[in-house]
């Protein structure tokens, strides 16, 4: 189980290094100045009405600690679903970082794990919602 949980983290810190290489990082305004939500623009991926983007969660002063590690929680990048026609979003995978961008852990999910919840009004996720979901600009004919 161990060597399994250690490829799963190796497969996923490469590719995240190969879905990051190309960050634009959009910082979503919230009421905590303690807390800063950002999506990489450069990630979206559109299919139909479902994209896929990273979300980036950074605390100025880290206030949880990661149970296992004992580590302060800095960072998360969260890939995410949003389904556009639905409003309504899940999570595919994220990774968890400390000081100094010190991994702590990784989740990654499979198609058949995956669970769509609404978005609710008046929160940082009906502004990615806005941002990822909008129409985008038709080509020229």
């Amino acid at each position: 189980m161990k060597t399994t949980l250690t490829v799963l983290n190796l497969l996923l810190c490469i590719g995240i290094g190969t879905a990051h290489a190309a960050e634009e990082w959009l910082s979503i305004p919230t009421n905590s100045p303690n807390i800063t939500f950002s999506i990489d623009k450069g990630t979206q991926e559109r299919n139909g009405n479902q994209v896929k983007f990273w979300e980036k969660i950074t605390y100025a002063k880290p206030e949880v600690k990661d149970d296992v590690s004992g580590n302060m929680i800095k960072e998360k990048k969260i890939r995410r679903i949003m389904n556009c026609a639905d409003k309504m979003q899940g999570l595919i995978s994220g990774i968890t970082y400390g000081e100094n961008d010190r991994f702590i852990t990784s989740i990654s999910l499979d198609d058949t794990q995956i669970r769509l919840s609404a978005i609710p009004p008046n929160t940082v996720a009906a502004a990615e919602f806005a941002l990822v979901c909008a129409k985008p600009p038709e080509a020229a004919h």
